[in-house]
């Protein structure tokens, strides 16, 4: 091997350790920017939507909760934890899901540790902290039954979910464009998978759990590939799952479809009557 192929080779090697290093150093502002969105005021957000703290050991954070919208009966609802996107607010879906509402479940959309009005520092530990807050605060609610809560979790969020569902007995869990693991993503870069301080194993947390998963991912996603969907279905024994004809978020036609495949499982579960 002659002197310049050796130079060649080393100064390839210091590119490949520069690029790795990069992704360990910026990995937090990579995976969570929607830190850096801006909130939008409180006249923006529909009206009956409630602010709450979520404290855990170690920090806090936020959440909306959006009572029915289909009339009391009395009776204690069914409810739905919602975990956003990582380039999303809570503030911006706080007005998205009317037609969940109309189901006649409760809503409790989380923040992150970071994001939005949440103080602290979003990371696999803070976010699985505050799921497991978001549950207990749903879970003492009088007019919630503690055994008909079921999380919807999109992208990131799904990952949030799949760490809730090894900490608590959610009724069912939706995971939306969701991935088997963080640490599948350095590796389609042809990075070593330890660079990520955050794992985020959903597809771990998917095998381990006997509750009711329910799968979407879109054929067309390019960022998080339907192989992720595939393999977390065939973890569920969905079967009838198959890929969505969308991207990244199935949320064509005003959410509709969506809202009708929620309707659907959260019958089967028995989230609403």
């Amino acid at each position: 091997m002659t002197v310049k192929v050796i130079r060649v080779l080393g100064f390839v090697a210091l590119l490949y350790i520069a690029y790795g290093a990069a992704l360990y150093f910026l990995q937090d502002k990579l995976l969570f920017p929607g830190t850096a969105l801006p909130v939008p005021a409180r006249s923006q957000l529909v009206k009956d939507a409630q602010l709450i703290d979520l404290s855990f050991d170690g920090g806090r954070s936020t959440a909306y909760f959006l009572p029915t919208v289909a009339g009391s009966s009395g009776e204690r609802t069914g409810a739905m934890i919602i975990a956003h996107g990582n380039g999303e607010l809570a503030d911006y879906l706080v007005g998205a899901f009317s037609g969940w509402r109309s189901l006649g479940i409760a809503l409790l959309i989380v923040e992150y540790p970071g994001y939005g009005h949440a103080p602290g520092k979003p990371s696999d530990e803070s976010i699985r902290r505050t799921m497991i807050a978001a549950f207990d605060w749903l879970a003492a609610r009088p007019d919630v039954d503690p055994k008909r809560i079921a999380a919807h979790g999109v992208s990131l969020g799904g990952g949030a979910v799949g760490l809730l569902m090894r900490e608590r007995p959610l009724a069912g869990a939706m995971l939306h464009a969701t991935f088997t693991s963080l640490r599948a993503f350095p590796r389609q870069y042809g990075l070593p998978a330890f660079l990520l301080h955050n794992e985020m194993n959903t597809l771990e947390s998917v095998k381990a759990t006997n509750i009711p998963v329910f799968v979407v991912h879109g054929k067309y996603d390019s960022i998080i590939a339907a192989e992720h969907g595939i393999a977390l279905a065939k973890a569920a024994n969905m079967k009838d799952f198959s890929l969505w004809d969308c991207g990244h978020g199935c949320f064509q036609d005003e959410g509709r479809p969506l809202l009708n495949a929620t309707k659907k499982f959260l019958e089967q579960i028995r989230v609403i009557p």
